[in-house]
């Protein structure tokens, strides 16, 4: 039975899209425009002049991209015959701006097969493989690569990526990824598997960028080659991101288990970059390993609380976690410091104060200090929120030089009481920080 093409009572941009009856269409027309999954890139995807779409299916992210981004050019790619006709009729409104291709993306030029339905066994519209023909199998489509898309264009780099290529991923960033990954700027993709994970992350450790996550999307923003390392202490005269991919590159753990669903926090070994500066008794800091429930990347720093620990009195302990990259920080800077903050209070009453932020620390030549501090995340979250925000380097600090700057997180509880309470008291507080980063904005050296 042929599926029936419906004009949807909902338009993007003023553009009418359509969609294919007893299909899953309406499902991800929903995903990419009314929750916005790619909307997970941020706003560190400003004005983008190319945008290449791999696997554009029925033309509903390209479309989004297309109204999101009034100024880019978009080349999509799609390789069945069956998405390509309605891919047309909606795209027909942003003509001159769309170059609609019936390929696949590959680690090369060469002729393909199409295989409809193959993934897992999934009857579905969406799920189409491809690859070289066996046997005697027709080629049906052909592939292309992204340094020919690139060179075609006329454009010197490719913007924005999006792949959601049903495991093609696989043989992207393991076969000739060298030839296109410096000229592409910014990566949305949807990883089947954690095997693919692990792939894009070894593809990937060459270069500096943020990994942001939305619902089973990875973005990789402001991709860049990584800088060599200082043969010494950096100058004050630097700029740009000093801590990249969250601080958490080239960890120091031990073989642990992987168990779905669940937290294992068994390292105390936080990572190469982190150090556990201060850890009152009440405190425990450790490395929390990915299972499926971290907002990205594959580790978060975990602070959680011993419960048979009292804390005494009108006192306020807490754990401190310092990045030892030094930055680049000099008076008159403005600095951009966030995190993304998952709290938990194992369904306990709240009782007293607590609470979690980042902050910088700029230590003096005469060796003091200042702590240019962020709103702390004073209530309980159950999912990740960012947690940070702008800060301002002083001019003439009465300690003179800034001697070094590093990158701080912090949390704490506080008991006002005058009598000693247990941990429970406080809800069993646990925190986890993911995505640090740290990135200068302006200063008064640069004007």
């Amino acid at each position: 039975m042929q599926n029936l093409i419906r004009e949807l009572n909902l338009s993007v941009g003023g553009n009418p899209l359509s969609y294919r009856t007893d299909t899953d269409d309406l499902e991800i027309l929903c995903s990419i425009l009314i929750r916005q999954e790619y909307g997970c890139v941020g706003e560190d995807v400003r004005e983008p002049k190319l945008i290449v779409d791999c696997g554009a299916y029925a033309g509903y992210s390209t479309a989004y991209f297309l109204t999101t981004y009034p100024s880019a050019h978009i080349i999509a790619l799609e390789p069945d015959d069956r998405n390509l006709e309605l891919c047309r009729l909606n795209l027909g409104p942003y003509a001159g701006r769309v170059n609609l291709i019936k390929a696949a993306i590959w680690p090369e030029a060469m002729k393909l097969a199409l295989r409809k339905n193959e993934l897992a066994g999934v009857q579905r519209e969406w799920a189409t493989v491809v690859g070289p023909p066996r046997g005697d199998e027709p080629a049906q489509t052909v592939g292309i690569d992204f340094a020919t898309l690139l060179r075609e264009s006329g454009f010197a780099e490719i913007d924005l990526v999006k792949l959601n290529v049903c495991g093609i991923e696989e043989q992207l960033f393991s076969q000739n990824c060298e030839a296109w990954l410096p000229h592409v700027k910014n990566i949305v993709i949807r990883p089947l598997n954690e095997e693919l994970e692990s792939t894009l992350l070894r593809a990937l450790a060459d270069y500096q960028f943020f990994l942001a996550r939305g619902t089973g999307l990875f973005a990789f923003t402001r991709i860049s080659a990584k800088a060599p390392p200082p043969k010494e202490k950096p100058s004050s005269t630097g700029t740009g991101n000093a801590i990249a991919n969250g601080g958490f590159e080239n960890l120091r753990v031990g073989p642990g288990r992987v168990v779905p669903g669940r937290w294992m926090c068994d390292s105390n070994d936080v990572a190469v970059d982190w150090q556990i500066a201060v850890c009152d008794p009440q405190f425990r800091v450790s490395l929390a390993v990915r299972t499926g429930l971290q907002h990205s990347g594959d580790t978060a720093l975990y602070v959680g609380m011993n419960s048979d620990t009292p804390i005494l009195p009108h006192s306020a302990p807490y754990a401190a976690i310092e990045n030892n990259i030094a930055l680049p920080v000099r008076e008159g800077d403005d600095w951009h410091i966030r995190a993304f903050v998952k709290t938990a209070d194992n369904g306990r009453s709240a009782k007293g104060v607590r609470g979690a932020y980042v902050f910088l620390r700029l230590s003096y030549e005469d060796g003091s200090f200042t702590d240019l501090r962020t709103e702390p995340l004073l209530e309980v979250t159950g999912e990740y929120v960012t947690v940070g925000g702008i800060v301002s380097v002083p001019v003439s600090a009465r300690g003179g030089r800034i001697e070094r700057a590093t990158l701080w997180l912090y949390a704490w509880i506080e008991n006002h009481e005058a009598v000693e309470t247990s941990t429970a008291a406080y809800c069993g507080w646990e925190v986890f920080f993911d995505d640090v980063y740290c990135s200068k904005l302006s200063g008064l050296a640069d004007s």
